[in-house]
C-alpha cells in the first residue's frame, strides 16, 4: 500500500511540474482515497483468525518477523501451538 502511494505521489509531482492540471486533479483525488485507506488500516482494530503452527520458537518468531500479532496461545495436539493471529488488510 505504501509503495503504491509513493508511486502516485511521484506521478502527481510530475503532473504538477508539467502543468497537466487534469492529471494533477486525478492524482489529488486518488491520493485522498489512498490516505483514507492508510488511516483506516492504521487506526482500526486488527482482524483476528485462528491459527496452528508447529510448537517451535522458529515458527513463532517467523510470524513475528512478518509483523503478525498473536494472542491466546495454547498447546495444541501433536506438538502444535494454537491461538489467534492478525490477518492482512486490503
Amino acid at each position: 500500500m505504501l509503495e503504491a502511494t509513493a508511486r502516485r505521489l511521484q506521478q502527481a509531482a510530475t503532473a504538477l511540474r508539467s502543468g497537466d492540471h487534469d492529471r494533477l486533479e486525478d492524482a489529488w483525488l486518488a491520493g485522498g482515497s489512498a490516505r483514507e485507506r492508510i488511516v483506516r488500516s492504521r487506526w482500526s482494530d486488527p482482524e483476528w483468525a485462528p491459527f496452528t503452527v508447529p510448537a517451535t520458537w522458529a515458527a513463532l518468531l517467523a510470524l513475528g518477523a512478518q509483523g503478525v500479532g498473536l494472542r491466546n496461545l495454547r498447546a495444541g495436539q501433536d506438538g502444535t501451538v494454537m491461538g489467534s493471529r492478525t490477518t492482512a488488510r486490503r
